[in-house]
């Protein structure tokens, strides 16, 4: 839904991230190839290759080269079961949707490098201002 990813989107960017989205699965990966993100939020369901497929080829490009990306699933599947397939697929967490702020704050707080500015810092400066 374009109106959720905007919405998304303006709330990471809120904390004072880059975000660069795509549309499709194959379009995901390209991304990844070319921009280089410390994490990624993959939707499961998407046209062309769905997440799992796309996390499942990125994973495939990260043995060869030794790197490894957070990848975060999106799901409207909160099932009993969905989480396994899911998991298996490669992704590191998922969440389901609807989304929900704290847990996308909760997800880049957790991936933060212990020596990196913490993810909130932006924030929490304009809040005292």
């Amino acid at each position: 839904n374009p109106m959720n990813l905007l919405v998304a989107k303006l709330q990471i960017e809120k904390l004072g991230h880059h975000v660069v989205t795509a549309t499709n699965g194959k379009e995901a990966i390209n991304t990844w190839l070319s921009e280089e993100p410390e994490m990624i939020f993959m939707d499961i369901q998407m046209p062309v290759m769905d997440g799992m497929e796309a996390t499942q080829e990125i994973r495939k490009i990260e043995k060869k080269t030794g790197s490894h990306v957070q990848i975060v699933a999106v799901t409207a599947h909160a099932l009993d079961g969905d989480d396994r397939g899911i998991l298996a697929a490669g992704v590191d967490h998922y969440l389901t949707k609807p989304l929900r702020k704290a847990e996308i704050y909760g997800q880049i707080a957790d991936a933060c490098p212990h020596d990196a500015m913490p993810p909130f810092a932006i924030q929490e400066m304009e809040t005292a201002r």
